[in-house]
């Protein structure tokens, strides 16, 4: 019987907080929203009196909740496994991987590290998904994960989950018969804090033959004999490239018919002892624009003339070095006669340094006299045609027309 709802009948509602009652709960999903409920006091009438008062029990807002996919997110138990597959008859490689396994959705990643010339493909080798079990090779462990289930899973196929893997389990991932040997330091406390079970100890993983034979290979041999040329050469041109000696060199051959004193500059490189020869340009010398008197070679240092296009055998030759050029020295390149008469600071430096030799500079090469200007004066005008027309014949061989003052012109 209830109370009728009358005037001075009806209780008053001394309620402070005014929660809705959950009643939704699902025990098969991760979401249980009546757990956790919370009971309060509130005072109303009595049945038997309208002035007495009973308490009754209502329950309050559930506990704060967090979701299965939230709880596993990004938290990944790793695995170290491996492999054998057959290369030829008689003859099979060893392979290593991480196996990871996704907690939040139950998925599996199987990966192999990048090694150097190996032959074959590596990287990811299965790639994210869930695996169906073909075979169970290792039996499981006799635990309740409480994971949630994988997504996409068919009716009636058994899948791999946390219970099949551990150190030491054989699993089959589409045909590869794969050992774990070995996790990390999360895994095995996720094993021991969530199922309470302490996983075995890491297995030695079997050599690989392709693997040792590569490192047989790609080890350096060491040797008590001195470097081979070509390692020479290399450290002669990481100490040297870039740097040259410069020499300044007069050829004199003023005895022959039309002769005269030319100027030239010498390069000798130390990185592969190359010489070349630049000529020193003079303005209205009346020779061509290039410079470049003998292209970068090796000079020889007796020249006997151009070999017979027949000969099957090239004579050995003496190069010049950087210690046949000092300050007055006659070089012979390809027949002429050139003297060094200087060289620059970073060459002066260089022979100071190495051969402890002053190289100064020869003050017996006299300095050609710089030519006096001629002056030049304007004859008068000789009375033909204007003046200006006979002023532009003075000054240039070709003639131009003089300019007009047209303000002149205008005023006239």
């Amino acid at each position: 019987m209830s109370i009728p709802f009358l005037p001075g009948f009806s209780a008053p509602d001394n309620r402070t907080t005014f929660y809705k009652s959950q009643t939704i709960s699902n025990p098969n999903a991760a979401l249980k929203y009546a757990s956790g409920k919370v009971e309060e006091e509130i005072a109303l009438p009595s049945l038997s009196s309208p002035f007495g008062q009973r308490s009754i029990k209502k329950s309050g807002p559930s506990a704060p909740f967090v979701p299965a996919h939230v709880t596993f997110d990004k938290k990944v138990l790793n695995f170290t496994a491996f492999w054998t597959e057959d290369v030829e008859k008689g003859k099979s490689r060893v392979r290593q991987g991480n196996l990871y396994f996704f907690l939040e959705d139950s998925t599996i990643q199987v990966r192999e590290p990048k090694v150097a010339n190996a032959g074959v493909l590596q990287g990811v080798i299965i790639s994210r998904q869930i695996i169906p079990k073909q075979d169970e090779l290792s039996p499981p462990l006799q635990i309740n994960t409480n994971l949630p289930p994988p997504k996409g899973a068919r009716s009636g196929v058994t899948y791999y989950g946390a219970e099949d893997l551990y150190v030491g389990a054989d699993v089959n991932f589409y045909g590869r018969r794969m050992h774990i040997v070995d996790c990390d330091h999360f895994t095995r406390e996720f094993y021991k804090n969530q199922f309470d079970v302490d996983l075995a100890h890491s297995e030695p993983i079997p050599l690989d033959p392709h693997t040792e034979q590569r490192k047989l290979i790609d080890k350096p041999l060491r040797t008590t004999q001195p470097p081979s040329p070509d390692k020479a050469k290399l450290k002669k041109f990481l100490e040297r490239d870039g740097k040259v000696l410069r020499f300044f060199c007069v050829w004199n051959n003023s005895d022959d018919l039309y002769g005269e004193k030319r100027k030239f500059i010498l390069h000798y490189y130390l990185v592969d002892d190359s010489v070349e020869v630049r000529e020193e340009q003079e303005p209205n010398s009346g020779r061509g624009t290039w410079s470049v008197f003998m292209k970068k070679q090796k000079l020889p240092k007796k020249f006997t003339g151009i070999a017979s296009i027949h000969a099957h055998t090239k004579p050995e030759e003496d190069f010049y070095t950087d210690a046949d050029f000092k300050i007055g020295e006659t070089i012979n390149v390809f027949g002429r006669k050139i003297t060094i008469k200087d060289c620059d600071p970073y060459t002066q430096e260089f022979y100071r340094t190495k051969y402890g030799i002053e190289m100064v500079a020869d003050s017996s090469v006299q300095e050609q006299p710089e030519s006096s200007s001629v002056e030049h004066t304007i004859p008068p005008h000789s009375g033909f045609g204007s003046e200006e027309d006979s002023l532009s014949t003075c000054l240039s061989l070709v003639p131009k027309a003089p300019k007009k003052d047209f303000h002149k012109m205008a005023e006239n």
